[in-house]
């Protein structure tokens, strides 16, 4: 590889997103791709901005201009999975949908939901430690992270964790690594724990004058039923609505929207 300078005028700009901008694109479709470019970048002090679904990337203290755009989205598909176990390992460009999927053909799931599932990545996800609204319940996916692959800053291909819940003993790099926003290092696979699918699920609204009148709705509403799974809030027509989502058996899902 041959770095160019951002200095440089006759080098096409390449814009991955409003004000962000690269000078080359490199596109990995096996981890090896990965390690040579952060190898190069490394060696010739050349900037790197990753990116999978491109969801999340002008979010925060974003880059304006960089060497090397590092699309990791060619980085998709199932490594491994076994259904019994409730274990599956995934190449980190792949869409949450695509996983949903996979899973869903054998009655399971992640139990997170975000939005364009079909363009939100999993390593995505990770990176950026998202956490939709079955958190309530569900936690994120740093809790069900058992173990991933990376590129380290200089090129290093590591693994942390492995298939099995319980065979992680010492720190825990792959949670340390989520909400990292690859700054730490490039995710090229995680390995997930995944859980059965609901059978059932409902959703009721409820409308409040106030704020605080649908806070304390809510809180009681979610402390009093253990098959809510997520209870969001917003402005409807000059009141505040709630929307309460119940997941699990029918019966108890029947009650809850009764």
């Amino acid at each position: 590889m041959t770095m160019t300078s951002l200095d440089a005028t006759n080098v096409p700009l390449h814009e991955l997103a409003p004000d962000i901008r690269v000078h080359e694109i490199v596109t990995a479709s096996k981890p090896g791709r990965v390690s040579e470019l952060l190898a190069h970048a490394a060696s010739s002090q050349s900037s790197v901005i990753p990116f999978g679904g491109k969801r999340s990337i002008a979010t925060g203290n974003r880059i304006e201009a960089a060497h090397y755009g590092l699309d990791l989205a060619g980085l998709r598909g199932v490594i491994a999975y076994e259904p019994a176990d409730l274990t599956i390992s995934v190449w980190a460009g792949t869409p949450l949908a695509e996983l949903q999927a996979v899973l869903g053909e054998h009655g399971q799931e992640i139990p997170i939901d975000a939005p364009l599932p079909d363009l939100t990545t999993i390593g995505g996800l990770v990176a950026t430690g998202f956490a939709g609204p079955r958190r309530l319940r569900s936690g994120s996916l740093r809790d069900l992270l058992i173990g991933c692959a990376y590129v380290r800053g200089d090129g290093l291909a590591a693994k942390a964790g492995g298939m099995v819940v319980k065979n992680v003993s010492g720190f825990e790099i792959p949670r340390f690594l989520h909400g990292s926003w690859g700054a730490l290092a490039v995710l090229t696979s995680v390995n997930l724990k995944v859980t059965p699918r609901p059978r059932t699920e409902g959703t009721v609204i409820a409308t409040f004058p106030d704020v605080g009148t649908a806070t304390n709705a809510a809180l009681g509403v979610i402390a009093a039923d253990s098959a809510i799974q997520s209870c969001v809030a917003f402005k409807r027509a000059g009141e505040v609505a709630v929307a309460v989502r119940a997941m699990g058996r029918a019966a108890a899902v029947n009650e809850t929207m009764t």
